[in-house]
């Protein structure tokens, strides 16, 4: 796992391989720092979280869970959230989950999540 700034404001966590409990885990950590130091005030300048599953080959449920857990606490903030990636690892999902992914904004790369999030950040502005 990766954290990287895509552009200013916009942080992504990227998940290469397998997506399972282990990686979930730790994906559920990263996020909670990341929103931690928003809720605190110390990070005044993350406008964005972004989940990149590009690169993720498996995943399991509770790797899933963790993807759909980081969404709902981010959402808790004042970041937005967002996934990019191939979606079809979510097809081991139940419904009820599968309908929460599909709720939340996704892109086929960074790139365009960039260019979207960019965008509608300066709009807000």
């Amino acid at each position: 796992m990766v954290i990287s700034t895509v552009e200013p404001g916009i942080h992504a966590i990227s998940i290469e391989g397998k997506l399972d409990a282990d990686a979930g885990l730790r994906l559920r950590r990263l996020v909670a720092a990341r929103l931690t130091l928003i809720r605190s005030g110390r990070d005044l300048t993350t406008r964005c979280l972004v989940i990149d599953l590009g690169l993720v080959d498996r995943a399991t449920s509770l790797g899933l869970e963790a993807v759909i857990q980081a969404g709902r606490d981010t959402s808790r903030t004042s970041a937005s959230f967002a996934l990019t990636g191939d979606q079809t690892v979510f097809g081991v999902l139940p419904r009820e989950d599968r309908a929460v992914i599909s709720a939340l904004p996704c892109y086929s790369s960074l790139a365009e999540a960039a260019q979207a999030l960019g965008a509608s950040s300066r709009r807000l502005s």
